[in-house]
């Protein structure tokens, strides 16, 4: 199956034939998953932005009904739309989504220029913008998700049309030209490609960016349920990576606060009012 949303939505199987996905907000909810690929999804922030930041009571139990008939469109094997603690996932491979393939290419257009490959570098880049067949996701009624990729689709066309108009401008009229000329138009392609390398790359960053404070967000709200959840349910301690959840009970600071008085030491920022320990006057000896 392949997704494209670097334009309007579009949904094709692997005959290449196209998948309906009626309703406006079952095509909020499929794009708001494919653009956090790979990623859970809190079903609170796939309402917000299913309803274009206002969800009405209940939205989140319509959201569930969504999610069914977005399975029977695309997912019959209920294997690439998964439920996910609080929230969902789609997953899918690079060659299924435009906006993955689109970063593969800006990896290799940064490869190509390390290595000095200009027109590897120029062909990349080429690619990947070739991928925008139109403003994305001009056909999705949600201003909250057209805002990911607001003003970097005109700009970047816009200016790898302009170096293709100076290639050609080379190709026609190179044999005709000075040196100086010919020299001036190489150098204008050269910096022109570079300078649209570096906006691809933070295009690039800023996508990474947005995928990453999502999933910080998705993490800390997880860590906390499940801080509540044990709190709730009396829990003693509970292990990810690392503690995420400790009860009172295993809370030893107040029995080695007073084997360090008892070993003479103060703690830093203990009182040295009546009662007291005295400080040692030598380091205590042991391990």
């Amino acid at each position: 199956m392949r997704f494209s949303l670097l334009g309007p939505l579009v949904v094709a199987d692997s005959a290449g034939g196209q998948v309906a996905i009626a309703g406006p907000r079952l095509r909020v909810l499929l794009a708001a998953l494919l653009l956090h690929a790979n990623i859970p999804v809190p079903a609170s922030k796939l309402a917000e932005m299913v309803w274009d930041g206002s969800p009405p009571p209940g939205a989140i139990s319509t959201l569930r009904s969504y999610v069914r008939r977005l399975r029977v469109a695309v997912d019959p094997g209920a294997t690439r739309i998964t439920s996910h603690d609080s929230g969902y996932v789609i997953r899918v491979e690079q060659a299924e989504l435009d906006i993955l393939e689109f970063e593969a290419l800006c990896r290799d257009t940064r490869a190509a220029l390390r290595a000095g490959e200009w027109a590897d570098a120029s062909a990349a880049a080429a690619r990947a913008l070739g991928l925008w067949r139109a403003a994305p996701l001009l056909d999705v009624p949600a201003e909250a998700l057209r805002g990911e990729f607001a003003g970097k689709q005109k700009e970047l066309q816009g200016q790898q049309a302009a170096l293709k108009a100076k290639e050609e401008s080379l190709q026609k009229d190179g044999a005709t030209m000075t040196i100086e000329q010919r020299t001036k138009v190489e150098k204008d392609l050269r910096d022109g490609n570079r300078e649209l390398q570096q906006k691809v790359q933070e295009y690039q960053d800023d996508f990474n960016a947005r995928q990453n404070e999502e999933l910080s967000k998705l993490q800390k709200a997880l860590v906390e349920e499940v801080q509540t959840y044990a709190q709730g349910e009396k829990f003693d301690l509970v292990l990810a990576d690392g503690v995420i959840f400790a009860g009172p009970a295993l809370d030893i600071t107040p029995q080695v606060l007073a084997a360090l008085q008892a070993h003479g030491v103060r703690p830093s920022g203990a009182s040295s009012g009546a009662g007291a320990a005295p400080k040692s006057a030598t380091p205590p000896k042991g391990k």
